[in-house]
């Protein structure tokens, strides 16, 4: 998982002004040139960078025994999505529905202070390709089993639901991350209470179990942190669903 977010953080152009500091210069002038093929050593210190990068997020995450899966969830489903409450989208979208977000997105409205994160999304609107994607973006959730809740990917969902939103068809499949864990209630961008389900018209990811070997344990990584208070309003919990997994196989690291 680990290693899926700290690929998307460096391969985001509007992140390398962050990173400068955080990153020894060997590992920046391959993401420049487009080459991510690490070794271990530059994995470690991905992983690290991360760790640090968005500890307000990943703190307590780790701390939650998270069982880790890979798998593809169809385009023209991902509005059947929720995301976790982060204040900023939260504000736009009370129901923590990510289509409601993009809604919000599609009428103008924008976070303050999100200028980069608006002209990212124009882009990405019209040059992504999920088969060019560094990193897949994250869910989080009770089980296996929908409603699933978005943690990292946000512009690039984003991007993809409001071309849906203006018609736009996508047969493919977004590979993607699950994490797992009863306890997801105790993260503090996850609710206590119970949401209401979303759709029972979402099919089942399809995953393999992403092993864990990089859900490292909570202990902290000094650094860097990102401009947001530690704990923060919580967001949509993960309700239950009869839909069940399928074709699980073990992926070993």
């Amino acid at each position: 998982m680990l290693r899926h977010w700290a690929l998307a953080e460096t391969a985001s152009i509007r992140r390398w002004k962050y990173l400068e500091n955080m990153l020894p210069q060997k590992i920046l002038d391959k993401v420049r040139v487009d080459d991510f093929d690490f070794t271990n050593g530059e994995w470690q210190k991905l992983v690290l960078m991360i760790r640090s990068f968005r500890s307000p997020l990943l703190d307590g995450l780790l701390l939650l025994q998270f069982e880790w899966y890979e798998g593809v969830i169809p385009v023209n489903e991902l509005d059947q999505l929720e995301m976790m409450n982060w204040p900023p989208f939260a504000g736009l979208a009370g129901s923590r529905k990510l289509v409601d977000l993009a809604l919000a997105f599609q009428e103008g409205k924008m976070p303050p202070g999100h200028h980069e994160f608006a002209e990212n999304l124009d882009w990405l609107r019209s040059d992504f390709q999920i088969d060019k994607m560094k990193g897949r973006p994250i869910l989080v959730g009770k089980s296996n089993e929908p409603p699933y809740m978005l943690v990292e990917g946000f512009t690039r969902m984003s991007a993809l639901l409001l071309n849906l939103l203006e018609g736009n068809t996508m047969s493919e499949d977004m590979p993607i991350v699950l994490g797992t864990s009863r306890r997801i209630g105790e993260w503090a961008f996850a609710s206590h209470r119970k949401a209401i389900s979303i759709s029972p018209t979402l099919p089942p990811l399809r995953f393999k179990e992403y092993g864990g070997a990089l859900a490292v344990d909570g202990g902290g990584v000094s650094g860097m942190m990102m401009p947001w208070p530690s704990r923060l309003l919580t967001g949509a919990y993960l309700a239950g669903s009869s839909l069940k997994l399928r074709n699980i196989s073990l992926v070993t690291w």
